[in-house]
């Protein structure tokens, strides 16, 4: 744990980057997303992010937005947040440090996470948990990435189009009696389709443990013939009443698509093609009204 002294404090907020920082050192307050971020980092989920006090690499003064420390105080790496003005203070952490230096910056540059990656994440932990004080510094966080970067925050859910519901799998969804998005409140022993996009198409049933009473089984991306299954650890910490339904989903996905949601990642997907989900779609849809 480090002392006060090793403890950064003089942030300057009129600088984009600062501002942006701030709201992300509250967000590692939150034990999903600190473990996350450190997970696609590789690197042990029970540490410490702080901001560090200055230090002299290479005989010059060097502060990095953020350092990671174990609990047995031994510093792990360092995170370095760009919005690339600066590729050579990068360089030089990285040649001086002694630890990894890992960046955060735009979608269109080599960074270890991407800013968009970030919100993402944040959003997806907001909308499965409970805590109105989080919502809000996810909303904060993802407008400071906007503003700072140019990235746009992700749309909200709606209902999906007439188009995607004259699909294949849009019209069985629809005979099966799926609720579009909107038109009835979320409940029990329905299941409800929505978009973010205007060919995208994603589905979930009701969730008393998920933030607005829906957790996603699968989504298909505008533009893209793949469906992406959500991972069985996940469902079950959101449907743990229905552990053996689940089972029977997961055998479904494994047996008939291909696919593996047991042995991945929580917030991982599984894919599959979506003419081979179309193909099955009858199987799918018998044992998706399970978890209903």
């Amino acid at each position: 744990m480090p002392s006060d002294d090793d403890l950064f404090i003089g942030d300057q907020l009129d600088k984009p980057e600062n501002r942006m920082n701030h709201v992300l050192f509250g967000l590692f307050i939150n034990n999903e997303y600190r473990r996350e971020i450190l997970r696609q980092l590789d690197m042990s989920e029970n540490a410490i992010i702080y901001k560090p006090k200055d230090q002299i690499w290479g005989g010059t003064s060097a502060r990095p937005d953020f350092a990671i420390e174990s609990y047995d105080g031994r510093i792990l790496a360092y995170i370095e947040v760009e919005l690339d003005k600066d590729p050579a203070q990068l360089d030089r952490y990285r040649r001086h440090a002694g630890v990894p230096v890992y960046s955060f910056g735009r979608e269109d540059r080599d960074h270890n996470i991407t800013l968009q990656t970030l919100v993402k994440i944040a959003e997806d932990i907001s909308e499965e948990g409970p805590d109105p004080q989080f919502v809000l510094m996810v909303r904060h966080f993802a407008k400071q990435v906007s503003e700072a970067s140019g990235i746009r925050k992700s749309p909200p859910r709606g209902p999906v189009k007439a188009e995607m519901l004259k699909t294949p799998l849009g019209k069985a969804l629809t005979t099966a009696g799926m609720v579009n998005w909107g038109e009835d409140a979320p409940k029990r022993g329905r299941f409800y389709g929505w978009t973010r996009g205007p060919n995208g198409l994603g589905v979930g049933v009701f969730s008393r443990q998920s933030n607005d009473k829906i957790v996603s089984l699968f989504y298909l991306q505008a533009g893209r013939p793949i469906i992406h299954f959500r991972s069985y650890s996940r469902l079950v910490e959101y449907l743990p009443d229905r552990r053996a339904e689940l089972d029977a989903w997961a055998d479904f996905i494994e047996l008939r698509l291909g696919g593996d949601t047991r042995t991945i990642g929580r917030r991982e997907t599984s894919p599959a093609e979506l003419n081979l989900v179309e193909a099955n779609v009858v199987e799918l849809l018998d044992v998706m009204l399970h978890l209903q």
